[in-house]
């Protein structure tokens, strides 16, 4: 029954991955250049994946460590003045309102250094998929 359950799973996992991991590994710009440049997009391509786990791994990690730090301000009383609590607030939608105004510029691809791709990229990925 475990060996059922295991196989289950698996087939479960790999349609996950051909949904969400498939379009983003045809995307990558492999099929143009020369053996090194493609060594290059596939190497660049895994650590980016790899980075991506780690990184929902730690929040995971880091996000369960903090369930002391979220319950002692309940039990000890507020950690933070009254007007620290304001001036928070306060900056809160100033900072949504960056982080939006960041992923519009990004979606639009402008070509703006470090924070859009060139539209050229795009076409060019997009081309090069079977």
């Amino acid at each position: 029954m475990i060996f059922l359950s295991a196989i289950g799973l698996g087939l479960a996992g790999s349609l996950h991955c051909v949904g969400m991991c498939g379009p983003i590994a045809l995307a990558v710009p492999v099929g143009r250049g020369d053996a090194a440049s493609k060594a290059i997009a596939y190497l660049l391509y895994r650590f980016g994946h790899i980075t991506g786990y780690a990184t929902l791994g730690f929040m995971a990690a880091f996000g369960l460590g903090t369930a002391p730090a979220l319950i002692a301000p309940a039990v000890a009383g507020h950690p933070f003045g009254t007007s620290f609590r304001t001036r928070f607030r306060r900056i809160t939608p100033l900072l949504a309102t960056a982080v939006a105004v960041l992923f519009i510029l990004r979606g639009l691809g402008l070509g703006i250094p470090y924070v859009s791709p060139e539209p050229g990229f795009v076409i060019n990925a997009t081309e090069s998929c079977p």
